[in-house]
């Protein structure tokens, strides 16, 4: 445990130590580039179920939607043939950021072939 000097202040060494050990408790949960929260959002937190404690905005839109059904989420087809990814969090887990960010050549190869469509962008059709 890092203790307060007599002036009540805290040595650089004592303010790293105290910041490594916020990390590795809560790695991913530091607002930075892999992780925010909006808890401001009218929609926060937009899927049921999710907590909001550990719930990333970061990928309010998931980039992961263009990939139709390789997308490795939990997602449902609706009656007209549109993706549902209402119950779906794997965008939103904090730990999923690098699995996310991991797609993102894949998700480039679909909007450089964007003339085609995904054979299973909408099902049945």
């Amino acid at each position: 445990m890092v203790e307060n000097r007599e002036d009540g202040l805290k040595t650089e060494e004592q303010v790293a130590e105290l910041k490594k050990v916020r990390l590795e408790a809560e790695p991913f949960l530091q607002p930075n580039h892999r992780y925010f929260s909006n808890r401001s959002c009218e929609y926060f937190p937009c899927h049921a179920g999710a907590d909001p404690g550990r719930f990333n905005c970061l990928f309010c839109y998931c980039p992961l939607y263009a990939l139709g059904s390789r997308c490795g989420g939990e997602f449902r087809w609706t009656a007209k043939g549109y993706k549902d990814c209402t119950d779906c969090l794997f965008p939103h887990c904090p730990e999923n950021y690098d699995k996310v960010i991991a797609r993102y050549k894949e998700i480039a190869e679909v909007v450089r072939r964007s003339s085609e469509v995904p054979p299973d962008w909408r099902q049945g059709q």
